[in-house]
């Protein structure tokens, strides 16, 4: 969705000077109240994307949204060119003071919705094993790594203690990092490194350099994807009703979505 705009190194470039949110839709009650209230389809209910340009508040719009910038831009270059005006106008007008902020983690809310977001975004799975307690050093080291310009954007994340991980995966996890291959579904996935949380901080990223470089995930059209998903009897429960109307419900056609990520590879 609005791929040839999104990728255009500009835009990502310009992005830096927000908060650049990816939207799970039907996968928390409480965003998807807060989402109809941004933007409502013909249906007059939640559609499966939204976009928006908010300002600091997080409520007030920039912009009129819809359900993606070409919606609101339109394509190509001259949709490019009109959102990237619009983002440097947002920039200057809330330009405020340039505080360096310490910046979290970018995780998921919790491992079985990051593994699935994983897989249809076609990234390798960051999964921060914690023990009894969160080590705040080792968390704060990884926030590092994944806001660096070698890693940003090429990982998943998400955190989760042992019992989490071994309902989730199926295995016994350590305490520390370990980068997971999704399967196709985004309902399993193949450990491609593992690192303690005692490693130094460049065994850490070599470490998770190597598996990223290492990551080849299958890539299937779209109709493709959702067939193998019938043959496979895989499915997905989303955590609220679906509303998109133009999403058919579980049974119905041979479009049914098997699971979320197809839903989410749309956006």
């Amino acid at each position: 969705m609005d791929r040839s705009i999104l990728s255009d190194q500009r835009l990502v470039q310009a992005s830096r000077d927000f908060v650049c949110v990816r939207l799970a839709t039907y996968e928390d009650e409480a965003e998807a109240e807060f989402l109809a209230s941004v933007f409502r389809g013909r249906s007059g209910e939640l559609e499966n994307t939204v976009f928006a340009l908010l300002a600091p508040d997080g409520e007030t719009k920039l912009a009129r949204a819809g359900r993606s910038p070409g919606m609101v831009y339109g394509h190509g270059e001259e949709g490019t060119r009109k959102l990237l005006a619009a983002m440097k106008a947002a920039t200057k007008r809330y330009s405020g003071k340039q505080n360096q902020v310490a910046l979290p983690l970018p995780r998921l809310k919790d491992l079985r919705l990051a593994l699935n977001v994983a897989a249809c975004d076609h990234l390798p799975l960051a999964l921060v094993v914690r023990g009894e307690k969160p080590d705040a050093g080792f968390e704060k080291t990884l926030a590092e790594l994944a806001w660096s310009e070698s890693l940003r954007g090429r990982l998943t994340w998400a955190v989760a203690d042992r019992s989490e991980a071994k309902k989730v995966l199926g295995r016994d996890f350590a305490v520390g990092l370990h980068i997971v291959a999704p399967d196709t579904f985004g309902l399993d996935g193949e450990t491609l490194a593992s690192v303690e949380s005692e490693s130094p901080v460049v065994r850490i990223e070599k470490a998770v350099l190597t598996a990223v470089a290492k990551h080849d995930p299958e890539l299937l059209e779209h109709r493709d994807h959702l067939r193998a998903g019938r043959r496979k009897g895989k499915t997905w429960e989303t955590a609220v009703p679906v509303t998109d109307p133009g999403v058919p419900p579980p049974g119905r056609g041979e479009d049914r979505p098997p699971r979320a990520g197809d839903r989410e590879r749309r956006r």
